[in-house]
């Protein structure tokens, strides 16, 4: 037989996850690259990304989808600044061959809400429509994994942020604390960090012991949210027990995606991971120029 692998020795550093649309990362990522320099022994970065941004844009009182596609040498500055040890590109071909996603809406996939047939139709209104979103996710945290295996250590946190987040120094300092409040448990004990309240799924810090609880959200979401103990969140006993969750944390059972995210991470088999919701952790969207404003996300 082969002989054993030595234990990975555990890294003082961190992994930082870059993943989504580009968008307007021309414009941030300076302000990325002092996320990684927040970080006790600074931040590896890791991107797994789409050159194809998709959008809405006001015109004659509705809103119609656009897409742009650039070319790499578009965000050549901020490549060379960020440094990644890492880079793979996707598209929404990649997303339906790759990620295993449901043929039809499950109780936890793009499953409309109950309520009028105008807000079944309206995607904001059931959970986890944001299906490339949270595949990426898993996606680039695998990467960091991958990595880990190659180099024989392991990361002590990691950290999540779309490339059209305004960081400063508000959450410079946010990221800062948490990293010596868990400096001595961040291998042992899973904890998250994001914003109170919706629209926290842009920018998450987490330590390492909580890498695979999120790295797995779009596996659950995908299978149904089965691992969540019930078949239908929409059901008034498991909106109930949802809330209990996710009250706390400033987000209704029975609107956001960040409450089953909040559930799926306390699942028995990641330990518990605690999480942390705080308004340090607001950020601000940069959205492309004539682009709905959407959520507002913190001003940071």
């Amino acid at each position: 037989p082969p002989p054993p692998q030595p234990a990975p020795t555990n890294s003082d550093r961190a992994a930082l996850c870059v993943s989504g649309q580009l968008r307007t990362l021309q414009r941030t990522y300076s302000g990325i690259d002092g996320l990684r320099r927040a970080f006790p022994g600074e931040a590896d970065v890791f991107m797994f990304v789409s050159l194809t941004d998709s959008y809405e844009k006001p015109q004659l009182s509705q809103f119609r989808k656009y897409e742009t596609t650039h070319a790499s040498a578009d965000f050549a500055t901020p490549f060379e600044t960020l440094r990644p040890v890492a880079v793979r590109y996707y598209n929404d071909s990649t997303f339906n061959a790759q990620s295993g996603r449901p043929g039809s809406p499950t109780s936890c996939y793009r499953k409309p809400q109950h309520g009028s047939k105008k807000e079944q139709d309206m995607s904001c209104c059931h959970f986890s429509y944001h299906g490339p979103q949270f595949w990426g996710i898993g996606v680039c945290l695998a990467m960091v994994k991958q990595y880990e295996q190659e180099q024989g250590f392991r990361y002590k946190w990691a950290a999540r942020v779309r490339p059209d987040t305004l960081i400063g120094n508000r959450q410079y300092a946010a990221v800062t604390k948490a990293a010596a409040a868990t400096a001595a448990t961040a291998h042992t004990q899973g904890a998250v960090w994001f914003r109170r309240g919706g629209g926290s799924d842009c920018f998450a810090v987490m330590t390492r012991a909580a890498l695979d609880g999120y790295r797995t959200i779009w596996d659950e979401f995908a299978g149904g949210c089965g691992g969540l103990g019930f078949t239908d969140p929409m059901e008034p006993a498991n909106i109930e027990a949802l809330g209990r969750i996710c009250r706390p944390i400033g987000v209704n059972a029975w609107w956001g995606t960040e409450c089953l995210i909040a559930a799926h991470l306390r699942r028995p088999e990641f330990g518990g991971v605690a999480v942390h919701a705080d308004n340090a952790f607001a950020v601000q969207i940069i959205r492309p120029e004539g682009q709905a404003s959407g959520i507002n996300m913190g001003t940071g």
